[in-house]
């Protein structure tokens, strides 16, 4: 009698469970209908188990060779974004490299075209001065500034999404959609000059406004790189970015409508062409390429 009486335990300091304050683990999924069985060190191996192995044994969540019990807190999940993304991350460092390279290497270019962005062309000074490696490296900024805005644009669709709101589509494919968008904005306007500045100008200006143009898009391709280095890796604050990368953008968009001035529209009386200009060529595929980007974010956002 005296072993049996010793045989009983005091289970009255054993903390008592219930499902609900059990955390939610890969494979187990809490329900709000799941019974109150308090469990102590008797028959928690037996009744606990046995009742939740039967209540979510057919369902599609059940893996059985995972323990529903685990030591500690659960962590908060980590919030995705382009810091911690190792390809993008990947991308951006070699962005870093080859610009550094293009750079040295063109550096005399870049010097002549920033001092003759200022000055009165002369009608015979249509001669092509860039090298095919200088034209490639222009080309290549270019590419890398519709990249860096595909990037920015992507950041400013997650930072407007309110609570219980996701998009549709992964990261990937939406960033893809933002630099296919702006590649399309692009293209646009190459498209608008090549049909419309053949109609009222002559090919030695054509060629003076190519090579300006060029040089000023990707000098703003080349911009944008150390911000987007500052913005994702330093966690610079998105108002500030914002602000910085309006006035990159602002910058060199004044620069080309001055130095289209200065090629096409400076002589006396040539105003109202130049407003004309303006609206065709660079307001109306500004516009699109705004309602466009806000079209897509609403289309794709849902609430979860």
């Amino acid at each position: 009698m005296a072993d049996t009486a010793h045989a009983v335990a005091d289970t009255g300091h054993v903390y008592k469970w219930t499902f609900e304050k059990l955390q939610q683990v890969p494979g187990m999924y809490q329900r709000d209908s799941l019974p109150k069985t308090k469990l102590n060190g008797f028959h928690k191996t037996t009744t606990w188990r046995t009742s939740f192995d039967d209540y979510v044994s057919g369902t599609e969540h059940y893996h059985k060779e995972i323990s529903p019990i685990r030591n500690g807190e659960a962590g908060i999940p980590v919030e995705y974004s382009i810091s911690n993304d190792s390809i993008l991350s990947l991308g951006l460092f070699i962005c870093i490299l080859l610009s550094i390279l293009m750079i040295a290497r063109s550096w005399h270019f870049i010097c002549f075209q920033i001092k003759n962005l200022f000055r009165t062309p002369r009608e015979d000074s249509a001669i092509m001065r860039e090298t095919s490696s200088e034209m490639r490296y222009q080309v290549y900024f270019s590419l890398q500034g519709v990249i860096l805005m595909g990037l920015f644009s992507y950041t400013l669709a997650r930072n407007t999404l309110a609570d219980g709101e996701d998009f549709s589509v992964g990261d990937y494919q939406l960033i893809g959609i933002y630099c296919l968008l702006f590649l399309f904005y692009r293209l646009l306007c190459e498209l608008l000059e090549a049909i419309v500045l053949p109609v009222y100008f002559d090919e030695s200006r054509r060629m003076m406004w190519a090579g300006a143009r060029l040089f000023l898009i990707a000098l703003q391709g080349a911009l944008l790189l150390p911000l987007a280095l500052v913005y994702f890796f330093f966690h610079l604050d998105i108002h500030t970015a914002t602000t910085i990368g309006i006035s990159v953008l602002g910058t060199t968009l004044l620069l080309r409508f001055y130095k289209a001035y200065r090629v096409f529209f400076q002589k006396k009386g040539a105003f109202l062409q130049f407003f004309l200009y303006l609206c065709t060529l660079k307001a109306v595929p500004m516009a699109l390429l705004a309602e466009i980007a806000l079209l897509i974010a609403n289309y794709l956002k849902i609430n979860i």
